[in-house]
């Protein structure tokens, strides 16, 4: 369900974004009488405004949400640990390159500890 509403979304956000690019060659933007009975009408402002303002909207949320999707994405294939090999003896390495087969926590932990000794030497 959470899929198909989703994609409703999409395909409406897709209506107004292409709605907002046609509307300006639809109606004549120099003959007031080609927009002054539509909604936000009777001044070209107003009608541009009400017609393509939800088409912007939509495509700001919908590259928002992209670019969202793409972060996240990218975040998780760098915090994945890599699997091990048969010649790593068991370790596990990470994608950090850190390789001491100590989960993550206690990696960061043990980083911030001699960043720490480091900065009082």
């Amino acid at each position: 369900m959470k899929r198909i509403g989703g994609a409703l979304l999409w395909f409406t956000g897709a209506y107004f974004v292409g709605r907002a690019i046609l509307e300006p060659f639809v109606i004549d933007l120099n003959d007031p009488s080609t927009y002054q009975h539509d909604w936000g009408g009777p001044t070209l402002m107003g009608v541009l405004l009400v017609h393509c303002g939800l088409g912007v909207i939509a495509a700001g949320l919908m590259a928002w949400r992209l670019m969202r999707r793409s972060s996240r994405r990218l975040h998780k294939t760098v915090d994945r640990p890599v699997p091990p090999s048969d010649d790593d003896s068991g370790r596990v390495l990470s994608m950090a390159g850190v390789g001491t087969g100590l989960p993550r926590q206690q990696e960061r932990q043990g980083e911030r500890q001699q960043l720490h000794q480091e900065s009082h030497a």
